[in-house]
């Protein structure tokens, strides 16, 4: 099955949460991302609490697709791990490398002050490959997830800009549905109701994606390079 991906949560340097998805990808991707952080920001980034203590209830949330209300149960990668292949390769291997993906990998790092809890929080989105020079925003996974993905060389030239703007994502949709409409497979009515379907999507999505650059901030190469090395295999998770 195609559209796998993953998505990790490190807290003050702990890998907290390891999941991998089946049918996860593009808005639903942008959706998980926006509630998962608003969860964690609203709930746990408080003087007395600790998200270590609650990293089943934080992944269940991350398995919700709030916006379009439906539930993706994920792999936990750590128990994975512990259960097949402790003696086939490291930890870091299996968790970042070994993973199939065809819809990119979501890196979250929280950093807080556990008596102040004055924190910090920072992503990326990477692509299939792993590629740290391809780290994204969620502007720019959505036009990588829906065009670039195809069309490389044109998403890493226009990636290069600092100031680029990734709006080719929306129009995509709009796309597939003329082209489903000009080979006959809908007619004009089913036409109509999926781009008024589309509106919303595009209305959420842009919603969420806005979220993420309001309350986190992209991490740099440096960063996302010392996330994927670190050493976990010492965490509790995998004794």
């Amino acid at each position: 099955m195609g559209q796998r991906s993953q998505i990790y949560v490190r807290y003050n340097g702990h890998l907290m949460m390891a999941n991998y998805y089946q049918w996860n990808y593009g808005e639903r991707m942008i959706s998980r991302a926006r509630y998962g952080i608003e969860y964690l920001i609203e709930n746990f980034l408080e003087p007395g609490y600790s998200p270590l203590h609650y990293a089943n209830k934080i992944s269940r949330i991350f398995d919700v697709n709030f916006d379009m209300k439906d539930v993706q149960i994920s792999s936990n990668i750590f128990k994975e791990y512990k259960e097949f292949f402790t003696e086939d390769c490291t930890f870091n291997d299996y968790c970042f490398e070994w993973q199939d993906n065809n819809d990119g990998r979501l890196l979250i790092d929280i950093t807080a002050d556990e008596s102040t809890k004055i924190y910090e929080v920072k992503y990326a989105f990477l692509d299939n490959e792993l590629n740290v020079d391809r780290r994204m925003t969620a502007e720019a996974y959505l036009f990588w997830n829906h065009i670039g993905y195809y069309h490389t060389n044109e998403f890493d030239e226009q990636h290069k800009e600092e100031s680029a703007v990734y709006t080719d994502w929306q129009k995509s949709y709009y796309d597939t549905n003329r082209e489903m409409l000009k080979q006959g497979i809908i007619g004009y009515k089913e036409f109509e109701k999926r781009n008024k379907e589309v509106d919303e999507i595009i209305d959420y999505t842009q919603d969420n994606a806005d979220y993420l650059s309001a309350v986190a901030s992209l991490m740099d190469k440096e960063e996302v390079i010392e996330y994927l090395t670190k050493d976990y295999s010492r965490q509790e998770e995998l004794k």
